[in-house]
């Protein structure tokens, strides 16, 4: 489906589902077993019924990684975390589940696994992606059954409605192969996947990478031939978000090993790459702000890179250890701040409390010290 397509496809299905919950609103007003009659009475049908919806919507969020969950293990998987929200559940050392603190701009919940030992290019993937948006569907089948089933209890009923009008909505959204804002949904992923088999490399390196993260490894000390691009071409072009994160994966484990120029070459070139989503592509300008400000720190490229939606990325993904050691950056050799660098500082700190990637958070105090070396070098010694 072709992006403007999509777009019409996403509004189609929005007006529908507000369509469908109006109706089972305006019924439910008329109904006097809801909450009576009066003002009163309205305002406290209109203030349940938005609740009930709520708690639908964040009900269908839960029931789709569950989804993912059960036909990952179904498919041989195994756990890595599971996140709703900003919580998240990690696998622990021990084996049981740590709460963290985690979140991914555009997402409501993800659900992630580690790969079967098996050849990357033979991954199991079609049950593990439609495995989401199949669980919306079964839900919002239960639920249009019991909606049918109890129409004389009303909360009950509404919030059943909700819950078929929400899974219907949310399957079609997932099932329907296309890309809504450069982000790939669980049908597309499902159908690059079945016919491409550098894309599943691609999925079971991530899975893997992923996995060894949770365990409190660093990129650097991981497999280097996880970060060769496909075909073990290095000038190789990402066509497809699955192998662009890959290549983006790669420029972090450049970076990883302190090796910052080839960082921001490959940083440069997956930039012009068309199969970038524009979250990957946010990450990657953050990446080259963060070289340009230890490196030659060009007032003009500083501003061509940190552009009013780069500052609005930053704000949403403040809860990444990265972000905190980007403003330090900035604050310290661009604004030349001190106060405002040691109140990042702070920052930093108490986000690695509840960060769940140990590995990455040793990596990020490592780009601290070079920016204080930068500083200090720059005849600004604290």
């Amino acid at each position: 489906m072709n992006k403007r397509a999509g777009i019409i496809f996403v509004i189609l299905v929005y007006t529908a589902m507000g369509a469908a919950c109006g109706y089972v609103g305006m019924t439910c007003s008329r109904d006097q077993r809801f909450l009576g009659e009066g003002a009163g009475g309205g305002l406290l049908t209109l203030g349940l019924m938005l609740f009930l919806f709520s708690a639908a919507f964040y009900v269908q969020i839960i029931l789709h990684e569950g989804g993912h969950l059960v036909c990952g293990f179904l498919s041989g998987y195994r756990f890595c975390s599971f996140r709703i929200g900003r919580t998240l559940l990690v696998r622990g050392e021990r084996g049981g589940l740590v709460r963290k603190t985690f979140t991914v701009a555009g997402t409501g919940g993800q659900c992630l696994m580690e790969p079967p030992r098996c050849s990357p290019e033979e991954i199991p993937c079609l049950l593990y992606n439609l495995g989401g948006p199949a669980a919306n569907v079964a839900a919002a089948v239960v639920g249009g059954l019991v909606y049918l089933a109890f129409p004389h209890i009303p909360v009950l009923s509404v919030f059943a409605a909700f819950l078929s009008v929400l899974g219907l909505a949310l399957g079609l959204l997932n099932f329907v192969p296309m890309k809504v804002g450069g982000v790939a949904n669980d049908g597309y992923n499902a159908a690059v996947l079945r016919r491409a088999p550098e894309a599943r490399r691609a999925l079971w390196i991530q899975l893997a990478i992923n996995a060894e993260m949770t365990k409190g490894k660093r990129l650097r000390d991981m497999d280097p031939e996880w970060f060769v691009p496909s075909g073990g071409a290095e000038d190789s072009e990402a066509q497809d978000p699955l192998l662009c994160a890959v290549e983006h994966y790669r420029c972090e484990y450049l970076q990883d090993r302190m090796e910052f120029q080839a960082a921001e070459k490959a940083c440069g070139k997956l930039l012009r790459s068309p199969g970038l989503m524009d979250q990957q592509r946010f990450e990657l300008r953050c990446m080259m702000l963060f070289f340009e400000l230890i490196g030659p720190c060009r007032r003009e490229k500083i501003d061509a890179l940190y552009t009013k939606a780069l500052k609005k990325y930053i704000k949403q993904t403040e809860c990444y250890v990265s972000r905190r050691r980007l403003t330090y950056a900035l604050e310290l050799l661009d604004k030349r701040d001190e106060r405002a660098a040691e109140e990042a500082l702070e920052a930093f700190e108490k986000t690695a409390e509840r960060y769940p990637y140990a590995g990455e958070i040793e990596t990020e105090r490592e780009l601290i010290e070079v920016i204080r070396s930068c500083h200090e070098q720059r005849g600004m010694v604290r």
